[in-house]
């Protein structure tokens, strides 16, 4: 039997010179595996929107307004940046100017016209794409989709034209058309199909991966590949939630509901072909072509939640009544209303006396100007009235019923912001609630950290988004990049596990926190890694010194000396620590009533912060993050009060309040919140004068954007000064882990790599889930895909969490290779241990 694959290339993957460089090698790659491979091709990117901008002017009778001349403008420059020659009188350039020429003179786009418009873009793209690739010596034939995709017309002309639904059945006759063939490969086009008569039409926005599942349905592929400008589906989307993760292995229901709630790596009308002839998806990503991305099959999926999405632009329609109440048909009258309007509803609440459903116009094709003509057939059977925009969000994943007792915290997210609807489906594969859509990304960042985030090295997760967010044009580079060799032989000829840190890094990282003009003072929280030498340089940029325990200050004192300024924040500190803080210490900062009840009589006379609980918090996992409830950190809000009181009768002065909210947040706007929450309660206290915000930067996050949503606030309160603790922020990056791989042991079909670092050199892992990249030195950093491997990467500890990292593709590892641990600078060495009687381990600095 005849051997077929599909591959579909997307908008971003055909529309630059170095994606269509990896297309041509994964084409002769696929030609070698395969008997005939078919590439699906989508129109350059922003093609498709120029020609809906040209028929829509064409529509209202006004002038072209130069959209055509765009569009052959846009691909005349594609043809010069692929090196292809360009002809401005070829068929589909003739046809275009024919066919606006004629719109013109009627004043009006029909449906049929503007399916022969729009097919445009995807018959020039893949003319241009196949020169191109004959250059590159890849024999390929091009082929017209219209002659192998037909439609089936509808009563509906514009969704019969615009938005066509095409047969998939297996296709024996389209299988021995390919075996005729010539050439192995194909390039033919997404989005476009062909009536019975022959006439055109398209499949709708994103009808190209649609347009792929029939192909391979049509000829029993072996697999539906879709490449894009990311390698699959995600925890979330990953321009929003930075640090969400690969989802390597889906079946067809849950990437099906995925698509239809929100995730746009995948078009919802692709999945049914596949799942029907149980054809594999696989979703690569072009600008990673190394990376093993998502992949979709019939296979039973793992219980849980696999990822949070919004769906914005919603709006809901509530329908109230106590007419419906025992009313048999009122549903079927109400529903025929939207039917009559070609409007799909999405989610369905009802109770006695009301109907709430939600849609998306845009989805429908419509706009929420059709409300007022919907609304008018609405009222012949109840009160109806429209809320939005609103935001969907889902919680997607197999067995959600089982999961809802893991869910109840999640619920306290909503107690200041309301909940129009909620929706847990039949099918047991998500949860949706709907809100106001300001709120919506504030919500799905948070739901991910708690109910995502921190669990990194479950099997069903891979790379999180920031670990494989560089291109080939903005490659991430890292300071140990250019020192692999040095850094080799260190790991050579010490011993190891070996800290390494590069104080270059950690002075950028001072730089930039120095440059916050809304920032007056800054001090390093030396818990995050306390090596004299990093402190000399703390101390040299001008930083303070944040510390938690008496023991943290006597190492200050003992290597900085009297002039380092030193901030004391304890946490259930005892009556003598404290006392011993007071002595030794610039500022000190209390954190429950405790002290202000009982041990008054030793802050007599004493100017302290308050450490406030505004009641959230936030970071990459539960255990790092510092406020709310279940945090034992700071004074409840309710309690402020109270403490205000015990201070004016012990002559205690209140000159700061002080809030650490957690780790790892990358939202700028959680900075202003607590800023702004923090002026409120200061102004009963006529005392203070400075504002600790806390640190917790994550290392990604866009420091000009944390300056710009605090200076108006700053200015508007100048009399308070704003501080700011930063730790890991500092000096993460800077540091690495080199450790030697000691054995290899494969079992039940897992790959254990050895090493001789485990959870006693770097916890993180073990108790956080954190991720941290690894890499094998001795193999190099370009290895192909052929000589790399999946494994887990297992420490020497008898403990069974032992597992530096799961589920990592690296290069085939031998016993001797060095190993490198990304960004350990922070809570690694500090945090080490002689656990197992194995000694701590060397550091090392790199100027």
């Amino acid at each position: 039997m005849s051997r077929a694959l599909v591959v579909k290339f997307g908008g971003s993957s055909v529309s630059r010179l170095s994606h269509l460089k990896t297309i041509a090698m994964v084409l002769q790659q696929r030609a070698e595996m395969f008997d005939s491979v078919v590439a699906v091709c989508s129109a350059f990117s922003g093609v498709s929107d120029q020609l809906s901008l040209l028929c829509d002017a064409l529509d209202s009778q006004s002038t072209d307004q130069g959209h055509l001349a765009q569009i052959i403008l846009d691909h005349q420059n594609k043809c010069e940046e692929f090196g292809v020659p360009f002809d401005p009188n070829q068929k589909y350039i003739a046809d275009l100017r024919t066919l606006t020429k004629g719109a013109a003179l009627i004043g009006e786009v029909s449906p049929t016209l503007r399916a022969r418009i729009m097919s445009a873009g995807e018959l020039l793209s893949t003319t241009i794409i196949h020169q191109f690739l004959m250059q590159c010596n890849l024999s390929c034939t091009w082929w017209d989709a219209r002659k192998c995709l037909q439609s089936t017309p509808t009563s509906n002309p514009i969704t019969s034209r615009l938005s066509a639904v095409c047969t998939f059945d297996s296709e024996p006759s389209l299988m021995a058309k390919l075996k005729e063939l010539e050439t192995t490969v194909v390039i033919t086009q997404g989005f476009i199909a062909a009536q019975p008569d022959g006439s055109t039409v398209i499949l709708g926005r994103g009808g190209s991966d649609t347009s792929a599942a029939y192909f391979a349905a049509k000829l029993q592929a072996v697999r539906l590949e879709i490449w894009s400008d990311v390698p699959g589906l995600f925890t979330a989307n990953p321009k929003l939630v930075d640090n969400a993760k690969l989802l390597r292995v889906l079946n067809y229901d849950e990437a099906q509901e995925m698509a239809t709630t929100g995730a746009k790596a995948l078009h919802p009308r692709c999945i049914l072909p596949l799942k029907h002839h149980r054809i594999p998806l696989h979703l690569c990503a072009t600008p990673f072509p190394n990376i093993e991305g998502t992949k979709i099959t019939d296979g039973a999926a793992i219980a849980g939640v696999k990822s949070i999405s919004s769906k914005k632009g919603v709006y809901l329609v509530s329908m109230d009544t106590l007419g419906m109440w025992q009313q048999a048909g009122f549903l079927a009258d109400v529903f025929a209303c939207f039917k009559r309007f070609d409007l799909s509803i999405d989610l369905v609440a009802t109770s006695e006396t009301n109907v709430t459903v939600s849609l998306h116009f845009e989805d429908n094709g419509s706009t929420p100007s059709v409300w007022s003509k919907l609304k008018s057939e609405l009222e012949a059977h109840c009160q109806a009235s429209l809320v939005g925009p609103c935001a969907a969000i889902s919680l997607v994943g197999s067995g959600m019923r089982a999961s809802l007792h893991k869910l109840g915290g999640i619920f306290e997210y909503f107690a200041e912001h309301r909940l129009y609807l909620m929706s847990q489906a039949a099918s047991d594969l998500n949860l949706t609630v709907v809100v106001d859509e300001a709120i919506s990304d504030a919500l799905v960042k948070k739901l991910h950290s708690k109910l995502i985030g921190g669990f990194g090295d479950l099997s069903t997760f891979g790379t999180p988004w920031n670990a494989l967010s560089q291109t080939e044009d903005q490659p991430v580079k890292k300071w140990w990049h250019s020192q692999i060799k040095t850094l080799t032989e260190i790991g050579k000829s010490n011993p190891t596990p070996h800290y390494i840190y590069h104080l270059p890094t950690i002075q950028d990282r001072l730089i930039d926190l120095k440059s916050l003009s809304a920032i007056s003072q800054c001090f390093y929280a030396i818990k995050a890694n306390s090596n004299p030498r990093i402190l000399e340089l703390v101390h040299q940029s001008g930083f303070g010194f944040e510390c938690v325990s008496i023991g943290e200050v006597q190492h200050v004192r003992r290597h900085i000396g009297d002039k380092a300024t030193v901030l004391f924040t304890p946490n259930f500190a005892s009556r003598s620590e404290l006392k011993a803080g007071r002595a030794e210490c610039d500022y000190l900062c209390i954190d429950a009533l405790h002290p202000l009840e009982h041990w008054a009589s030793d802050l007599a006379g004493t100017s302290i912060f308050l450490r406030i609980d505004l009641g959230w918090g936030g970071g990459h996992h539960k255990h790092v993050v510092t406020g709310g409830k279940r945090s034992k950190f700071g004074i409840g809000v309710a309690d402020l009060p109270k403490a205000i009181e015990r201070c004016q009768q012990a002559n205690i002065t209140i000159v700061g309040l002080h809030n650490h909210s957690g780790s790892g947040i990358t939202d700028s706007e959680i900075w202003a919140t607590k800023t702004k929450a923090l002026i409120e309660l200061a102004a009963d206290i006529p005392t203070l004068r400075y504002l600790d915000i806390g640190g917790g930067f994550g290392l990604d996050i866009d420091l000009s954007a944390v300056d710009s949503a605090l200076l108006p606030i700053s200015k508007a309160n100048p009399n308070i000064e704003l501080w700011i603790e930063p730790g890991r922020f500092v000096v993460a990056d800077s540091g690495i882990i080199l450790s030697t791989v000691t054995q290899i042991k494969s079992k039940l079909g897992k790959c254990f790599v050895g090493s001789d670092a485990g959870m006693h050199t770097l916890i993180r892992p073990a108790l956080y889930g954190a991720w941290h990249d690894v890499h094998n030195l001795s193999k190099g950093l370009n290895v192909p895909p052929n000589h790399q491997q999946v494994v887990d990467i297992a420490g020497p500890i008898c403990e069974s969490g032992d597992i530096m990292a799961r589920n990592r593709r690296l290069p085939t590892c031998e016993e001797g290779d060095i190993l490198l641990i990304d960004t350990t600078g922070a809570y690694g060495w500090c945090m080490s241990s002689e656990y197992n009687q194995r000694p701590k381990p060397p550091e090392t600095l790199l100027t």
